[in-house]
């Protein structure tokens, strides 16, 4: 599934916002899920910067890259920002939200773009913790909660 929509206001004939997804109906989640932002400065000229968050689910593990991919008359390139894999093997897949097809769906907008992507955010930060937390000390955890 592939949608596509123009940024908004002053993002308007400049930006566009790709939603890729692929759909496992076998374990009911994305096993791929990509979000693109394409910045076409010179409208409508095949020079673009896109950024790109993907999050792929490979078995129990499942990864968040982002990247930066340069089209223009300066030369091209791709740039690997970030990429985190995380083991979510414990985890029921309702506890992923990420690669939740009506997550998926909903994404229409730009301030939908935004939500994910906090959603994103809050997934890393609270399995960290959650992690972090299983590796603690006994004593420590305990003092933790009190």
């Amino acid at each position: 599934m592939v949608k596509r929509f123009e940024g908004e206001e002053v993002e308007q004939g400049k930006i566009v916002y790709e939603i890729e997804y692929n759909f496992d109906e076998g374990i009911n989640l994305a096993t791929r899920a990509v979000i693109r932002r394409i910045w076409y400065p010179i409208w409508p000229y095949g020079n673009y910067v896109m950024h790109k968050l993907e999050v792929t689910l490979d078995g129990g593990d499942m990864c968040i890259n982002v990247s930066r991919i340069r089209m223009s008359w300066n030369g091209t390139g791709a740039d690997r920002i970030a990429k985190v894999c995380l083991d979510v093997s414990e985890f029921e897949h309702y506890e992923i939200p990420l690669l939740n097809l009506n997550e998926l769906d909903k994404i229409n907008t730009v301030n939908d773009v935004k939500e994910y992507l906090n959603e994103v955010l809050r997934f890393v930060k609270d399995y960290t913790a959650y992690m972090t937390e299983k590796l603690m000390p006994e004593d420590i955890a305990v003092q933790m909660h009190t």
